[in-house]
């Protein structure tokens, strides 16, 4: 497998070469870039060569699962095979077999795409994302935040006013947090980040929680 890796190396360079990207460097620079990129590859194959190994072994539990479930299924329109609805039966159990096998084709890819996108993310000047929403590094338009802004606060005063009690008497921080579902405790180390979390969120909306407080108190 690593002897396949060099002239696929090569094959690289020359397509750099071919486009210009070498214009300026000298054979022997341009051999070197070859050893090094054959290296860096080499290097990179031997390092995920466990990891692939663990997917390897979860494809093949997740494709015996799937075979293991053909047969049952096979085994079922069998035993139906002179039933009245037989046809119908053998239509439901080829469907159901082709949604498992859907499924199977669809986790093998999932967790092949996650792997190499987590190598790739590893490296500098790469960012692809690995959910919903923006992608890392990215900033928000101006507009957008101050929209999200504006409606967070009208969020908090009104979570202040909910939990005002009947002497007038202020809720803490970490009550209103709580309220809004912000943070929680966390079930490894028994941490409640209800309020840190809401820090951070008024924090990065720009928003002053005081002056919120003050405009709740002139309102009541």
């Amino acid at each position: 497998m690593l002897g396949a890796v060099f002239p696929e190396c090569e094959r690289l360079a020359n397509e750099a070469d071919e486009r210009g990207y070498f214009v300026h460097a000298d054979k022997m620079r341009r051999e070197k870039v070859v050893r090094t990129l054959a290296s860096y590859a080499m290097d990179i194959m031997l390092h995920r060569l466990m990891l692939l190994q663990l997917v390897m072994f979860e494809e093949n539990f997740n494709e015996t699962v799937f075979l293991t479930a053909r047969v049952l299924l096979h085994g079922v329109a069998e035993m139906y095979r002179e039933h009245p609805s037989a046809e119908a039966i053998k239509k439901e159990m080829i469907a159901a077999v082709r949604s498992l096998l859907g499924e199977t084709m669809d986790r093998g890819a999932k967790n092949r795409r996650e792997l190499l996108v987590a190598l790739l993310n590893s490296l500098p000047s790469f960012n692809i994302p690995t959910g919903p929403g923006r992608p890392q590094g990215s900033t928000k338009p101006a507009e957008k935040k101050a929209q999200e802004a504006s409606e967070f606060e009208k969020i908090v005063e009104e979570a202040i006013q909910a939990l005002l009690s009947a002497k007038g008497a202020m809720p803490t921080k970490t009550a209103v947090a709580k309220h809004l579902r912000i943070g929680g405790l966390s079930r490894k180390t028994g941490i409640d980040s209800s309020l840190n979390a809401f820090r951070n969120k008024l924090k990065r909306l720009g928003l002053n929680y005081d002056a919120i407080v003050d405009r709740v108190k002139l309102n009541k």
